[in-house]
């Protein structure tokens, strides 16, 4: 199954080169618009990887918030 990232097409600033005119906030964008792309690129190769990882974080979190 190939996943397609849709919600990058929404973002604005992301996957777009950067213009000589533009500040610092529209490079950190193009910037976190790459680690973006390559997070969706290795979810897509792993996905029972990441699935693992997301269901770890949350019992963490949830852990995190019942301690309190």
């Amino acid at each position: 199954m190939i996943m397609i990232n849709r919600v990058s097409d929404y973002l604005p600033g992301l996957g777009r080169p950067r213009a000589k005119g533009r500040s610092a906030a529209g490079a950190a964008k193009s910037e976190i618009g790459h680690y973006v792309d390559s997070m969706g690129n290795w979810i897509g190769r792993n996905p029972g990887a990441s699935l693992a990882a997301a269901f770890a974080a949350g019992a963490v979190i949830a852990w995190l918030i019942k301690r309190r």
